[in-house]
């Protein structure tokens, strides 16, 4: 007869060395983030032309499950993070996938200014701020709400960041005062948003006809850095574009054959505005024959087109061999302007 005791220590044995399930670990911001603009892309490119109504509506009912394990995955990150900062990225990314999976713009607005909220004290909700995200889903009453909750931060880089998302607002709705930008780095100097502002300040008021063009630096799509002053020496035009504007593709073949025959002269830096994963993109690119170096700004609210001053689509800045600006958006022809330069 077995004892007891034999039979308890083969129990604890069993119990000890029995493969314990896997857990996948918590996927990191960035990851989910990653997550999300995949399922975006894949929900918003073309679709297939579905055979019946019932397979267009299986496709976005799956979309909208996945949406919702991404805001799930997120609202379990933003629960077991420790630090603040952490637990708004998760937020962020929670309110992202859940207004795209819902659709509904009164919940939308109420999810807006609720994570405006409580997480006013973050850093992190400065750059969807700055790009209008919220604003995206919300009336002026949401808006005036929002910056109600917003500047009861007591987070410098929050506050300089709220200014200059109202600037951006206002220069998007033709209201904007450019001295606006010089009171927030006066008034911020040390931030993120007041050294941005500077920068946008220098942009508005230096950047005319027939004058240098400020320098920057631009980072392409190919993970090459460089500051636009290293052109010298060849025609630069700043093509800003994206696959959303119709005009921008009607424009596609005549930049095709100004990149071909004026190669030794010409250099066409593109910027993107499209919301699309990176290698969408560049096979969209590809397809389409668009051969010419491209930032990635991933939407019109982006930093590089909002501090160049763009709000109409296609836009072009043309800059001659020796750095002047010979083209502005608004101008008339840019390529009667390119030729003439050329």
């Amino acid at each position: 007869m077995v004892s007891a005791t034999i039979i308890l220590i083969s129990a604890s044995w069993q119990a000890k060395n029995a493969k314990k399930p896997v857990v996948a670990p918590l996927p990191t911001p960035a990851e989910l983030s990653q997550q999300l603009t995949q399922t975006l892309t894949l929900a918003s490119m073309q679709q297939p032309e579905f055979k019946s109504e019932a397979d267009a509506k299986a496709f976005l009912k799956q979309v909208a499950i996945k949406l919702t394990s991404i805001a799930d995955s997120a609202t379990l990150g933003e629960t077991k993070s420790g630090s603040l900062d952490l637990k708004a990225e998760y937020a962020l990314i929670k309110f992202e996938a859940n207004v795209n999976a819902t659709q509904d713009p009164i919940q939308s607005a109420k999810w807006a200014l609720a994570l405006s909220e409580k997480y006013r004290e973050s850093k992190s909700i400065c750059k969807p701020m700055e790009e209008l995200i919220f604003h995206r889903y919300l009336n002026e009453k949401g808006i005036s709400e929002l910056k109600a909750s917003v500047i009861r931060s007591k987070n410098p880089e929050v506050l300089s960041s709220w200014l200059l998302t109202e600037s951006i607002y206002a220069f998007l709705n033709d209201k904007a005062d450019i001295n606006d930008l010089k009171f927030l780095n006066k008034n911020y100097p040390d931030t993120i948003a007041g050294k941005r502002a500077l920068k946008m300040y220098e942009f508005r008021s230096k950047m005319s006809l027939n004058l240098p063009m400020p320098d920057f630096e631009i980072e392409l799509m190919n993970g090459q850095k460089g500051k636009l002053s290293q052109l010298k020496g060849k025609m630069v035009m700043i093509h800003f574009w994206g696959f959303w504007n119709l005009q921008s593709m009607d424009e596609v073949s005549q930049l095709r054959a100004l990149e071909k025959n004026y190669s030794k002269d010409l250099v066409i830096i593109g910027v993107n505005t499209d919301p699309w994963t990176r290698g969408f993109l560049e096979t969209k690119m590809k397809e389409a024959g668009i051969n010419w170096s491209n930032h990635f700004a991933s939407r019109p609210s982006g930093q590089i087109p909002i501090d160049l001053g763009i709000k109409e689509y296609p836009s072009k800045i043309i800059i001659d061999r020796q750095g002047i600006v010979r083209y502005l958006p608004g101008m008339g022809s840019w390529r009667d302007v390119l030729m003439k330069n050329l």
